[in-house]
């Protein structure tokens, strides 16, 4: 029995904002160790203290940036799953007059097109946490030893 493989534009749709969501848990992570790096770089007198807890604070800003991208594709998606065909279109020409994408990219895209752009966002995000905790980890190591 062959079995094929349809797509179903609003579960696809739904699944890709269901990933995206996982953004928030990630930003939530990140904020933790932001507050781990502030903490440090108040009771940090050495400078290589404030040097590794502000390289993790700067980091935390460019993911915080991450999270609120993916969060807003992740409310693209359920939009559009709401309204995939007519939605297309529209959608592009608003996110091209908000600046949120650029006119090179303003062609027919399918929702897998889509997907990867979102999915981008997602795991550079990804990305920057775990070089943020590992610094955070790295100077609280560092006060640990009295480095």
């Amino acid at each position: 029995m062959e079995t094929t493989r349809e797509s179903n534009t609003e579960f696809d749709c739904n699944v890709v904002a269901s990933l995206l969501d996982s953004a928030t848990v990630l930003a939530n992570a990140g904020n933790t160790g932001a507050l781990i790096a502030g903490v440090g770089c108040l009771f940090g007198d050495p400078q290589i203290y404030l040097l590794v807890f502000g390289i993790s604070l700067l980091l935390w800003g460019a993911q915080t940036w991450f999270a609120v991208r993916t969060n807003i594709c992740a409310s693209l998606f359920r939009d559009l799953a709401e309204n995939p065909d007519a939605g297309r279109a529209r959608m592009d020409d608003l996110l091209v007059g908000w600046s949120l994408i650029p006119q090179s990219t303003r062609r027919e895209r399918t929702v897998a097109d889509r997907s990867v752009g979102a999915l981008w966002f997602l795991k550079n995000q990804r990305i920057l946490l775990r070089i943020q905790l590992v610094t955070v980890a790295l100077g609280l190591l560092l006060k640990y030893l009295k480095i």
